[in-house]
């Protein structure tokens, strides 16, 4: 919502970041905004019947839960690194005739600053089946080099940390 406010403002459409924000979410309410995102779908080719029935969409059927080691709070996440991993199943390109299975990928289910419990689920890997393999080794990375797990507690970091009214 900041951030549709802060591009209504810089369009010219409101006068205030607050004025924006309300017109922002009044279009979310509305339906307005939905409708101009089934539109972005379209013009670019994509099936924007999906936004009413994701069954539309080739979503692996396969799940593995990755499992916290250890309780205590999230701390980091290596961002690239995990753009990396799901490039490696799948989910990206490593050059541009790559074909890419929009089906596969990571859902995460915890943030930084989230506390967790031993073998509690951080994220699941969406999957194709004959990469059973696969996914086991990116599971192992994800838990050794990717997902740093403190026994402090951890701040929550800022989404937002200035906006300019000018």
């Amino acid at each position: 919502v900041e951030l549709a406010a802060h591009m209504i403002r810089i369009a010219g459409k409101a006068r205030s970041q607050t004025q924006a924000r309300k017109l922002a979410q009044a279009a979310i309410k509305d339906g307005k905004a939905l409708q101009v995102f089934k539109k972005l779908i379209k013009d670019q080719f994509g099936d924007e019947r999906v936004i009413e029935d994701y069954s539309i969409m080739d979503l692996a059927s396969n799940k593995t839960e990755v499992l916290a080691p250890s309780e205590g709070y999230i701390q980091s996440f290596k961002t690239k690194d995990i753009g990396f991993l799901c490039t490696e199943l799948g989910g990206g390109r490593k050059i541009k005739t790559d074909t890419i299975d929009y089906g596969v990928g990571f859902m995460f289910h915890k943030k930084i600053g989230d506390k967790v419990k031993k073998n509690e689920s951080l994220l699941t890997i969406y999957h194709r089946e004959h990469q059973l393999d696969l996914v086991q080794e990116i599971s192992e990375t994800l838990i050794n080099n990717v997902i740093k797990i403190s026994r402090n507690k951890q701040a929550k970091p800022e989404i937002i940390y200035e906006i300019h009214e000018n």
